[in-house]
């Protein structure tokens, strides 16, 4: 059992959203623009491009994805806590502290669950921008 506490992280950075390819603009770049077609040009710039892609990588796992994510962790919060469309006036008042404080917490529990796990982003068309999350009334 012990010998295989140590596939406990392996298959948790196998879940890792900046492992994804899609979640590495910054590496995606590198290699349509910088990277040679050429295996004598990938050999002669290795010793650079090594330093320069696992820095890449760093900033894209903790500065550039994060950017990404930051507004669908808002839209899951909206949605999850703000939206009241079918609830009287009554429970909305009611409710109204206990949405105030447990904002912030939905929103960063949202915010590092987008940024270490893999889940879909929020597309714009399904963001409903024309009508507030708290209905008209």
């Amino acid at each position: 059992m012990r010998s295989l506490l140590w596939l406990i992280p392996l298959l948790l950075l196998a879940a890792c959203a900046p492992l994804r390819e899609e979640n590495r603009f910054g590496l995606a770049e590198l290699n349509e623009h910088v990277v040679p077609e050429s295996t004598a040009g990938r050999w002669a710039l290795s010793p650079v491009a090594m330093p320069v892609g696992l820095a890449t990588y760093f900033v894209d796992g903790l500065l550039i994805h994060p950017l990404f994510v930051w507004d669908d962790a808002w839209t899951d919060t909206r949605d999850t806590v703000w939206d009241t469309r079918d609830e009287s006036r009554f429970r909305k008042s009611l409710t109204f502290p206990l949405r105030v404080v447990g904002t912030p917490v939905v929103w960063v529990l949202s915010f590092v669950g987008r940024w270490l796990l893999p889940l879909e982003n929020v597309a714009l068309a399904d963001q409903p921008w024309d009508q507030p999350p708290g209905g008209a009334g």
